[in-house]
């Protein structure tokens, strides 16, 4: 809303003349977006949340024409955090204030988050970080995500860094989080589609994808009801039909059990079994070792923002459980 009210100049421009009407944000957003939609199908929301349609002559252009030819390679590292360092008592929204002011470092506090973490993600990877509560897994997400900045480091995604390349790295990354975020107007299939808006989706391509995950999740009968009536399961379900609207090459998911039944954690396990095999790297935190050590390849340990432990599974286990291991590098008693 903040953006919207910002460049009101610029978006009375593309509606034709029209005013905002700012006392109804959600009326506002969705009459911008559906104008939007009209004028540019091949764009998304706001010139801030997408860009336009590569020209042939643009970096990016040029890497879809390879693709086109079959000529291009993704690079190997689906992500890169190189000594990643984030003030735990510092709050983001200050931390950007005090960047932009043109402090290079600020200091509070000891105790902090994230102190020089480095590791990679290599591409079809199913990546599985395990840690205490507020270990720093979700803040771990966040910086990857551009939700959270960082005091220092480097954060990269398919070779773009996140904060000067933030389009092209939030265009790989499908990202479903703890909390059900919906938007309680739209029907289950309209949050779908809307949300491939924010990509540059065309409509019916996001009509079709939309079909295409409700069918696969088990939700195509609940495609015309409100979100509020469904159970949490599948609740867990839609945010990961959300995530892989615009087809992400990273699919990262934050505790997306939590909270599930045996049979509804089964169902999500072998969907997201099924994702990986078909080549869709996944980075997942989790508190459940049964989980981690069915669904992962790849393991980090995190506590007190550190990464205690990282490598392949039967590197990490050495013959020994999870738990057992996790005891042992996060000293629990």
């Amino acid at each position: 809303i903040e953006y919207l009210v910002e460049e009101n100049r610029v978006l009375k421009e593309q509606l034709g003349g029209k005013r905002l009407r700012l006392t109804d944000d959600r009326r506002c957003i969705r009459e911008y977006c559906d104008h939007f939609h009209q004028e540019r199908p091949h764009q998304g929301l706001g010139n801030e949340l997408i860009s336009p349609e590569p020209s042939d002559s643009s970096p990016t252009g040029e890497i879809l024409e390879r693709e086109r030819l079959g000529t291009h390679r993704m690079p190997p590292i689906a992500a890169r955090v190189a000594a990643l360092h984030i003030n735990r008592h510092l709050p983001d929204w200050w931390l950007g204030r005090f960047k932009e002011a043109g402090a290079e470092s600020v200091r509070v506090f000891d105790d902090e988050i994230g102190d020089r973490a480095t590791f990679e993600v290599r591409r079809g990877d199913f990546f599985g970080v395990l840690g205490p509560n507020g270990a720093g897994k979700t803040t771990t997400i966040n910086v990857i995500t551009g939700l959270s900045n960082y005091t220092s480091g480097q954060v990269t995604v398919l070779d773009h860094d996140v904060t000067r390349q933030y389009r092209q790295t939030r265009r790989q990354i499908g990202l479903c989080g703890q909390e059900f975020n919906f938007d309680p107007f739209l029907d289950i299939r309209q949050l779908l589609v809307y949300q491939a808006g924010y990509f540059g989706i065309k409509q019916e391509t996001a009509k079709e994808r939309a079909d295409t995950l409700l069918k696969k999740f088990h939700l195509w009968e609940k495609r015309k009801g409100d979100f509020r009536a469904l159970s949490g399961g599948m609740k867990r379900r839609l945010l990961i039909c959300r995530a892989l609207m615009h087809d992400p090459e990273i699919l990262i998911l934050d505790e997306p059990t939590a909270g599930a039944d045996l049979y509804l954690k089964h169902l999500i396990w072998d969907l997201l079994k099924e994702l990986n095999e078909a080549g869709k790297t996944i980075f997942l935190t989790t508190h459940y070792m049964e989980e981690a050590e069915s669904l992962c390849k790849t393991l980090a340990i995190i506590h007190e923002g550190r990464i205690v432990q990282i490598g392949e599974k039967n590197e990490v286990l050495q013959g020994k459980s999870l738990e057992h291991v996790f005891r042992e590098m996060t000293r629990y008693e």
